[in-house]
């Protein structure tokens, strides 16, 4: 039969033992939760970083297309003025020549 100090040494060890097999779990468990954690968020800032670097270089790109779009743009008003102008003279000397020669107005 066991006695007291018998049970007492059984339960020691198997304490013991018990502890060891949980604390080899938690470092194991504990290992892969941060080895996935550090994963996820290596990811996630790596796709943070490369937003960032895409945007930057989109912008880059578009400064020049920006400028010719914006001269682009001048250039038809200029030839939207001119062309307006030599209309509006154009219609004058129709109508003055009209007038002249008493001629209807040519209907469009």
């Amino acid at each position: 039969m066991l006695t007291k100090t018998d049970l007492q040494k059984i339960g020691k060890i198997v304490k013991t033992e018990v502890q060891q097999e949980t604390r080899k779990v938690v470092h194991e468990e504990t290992r892969k939760i941060v080895q996935q954690e550090t994963k996820k968020i290596v990811q996630q800032e790596t796709r943070k970083i490369v937003q960032q670097e895409t945007r930057k270089i989109v912008k880059e790109e578009l400064v020049p297309i920006k400028k010719d779009i914006y001269k682009i743009k001048g250039n038809i008003n200029d030839i939207i003025g001119f062309f307006d102008t030599e209309h509006l003279k154009l219609k004058k000397r129709v109508d003055r020549i009209e007038d002249h020669l008493s001629l209807p107005p040519v209907s469009n």
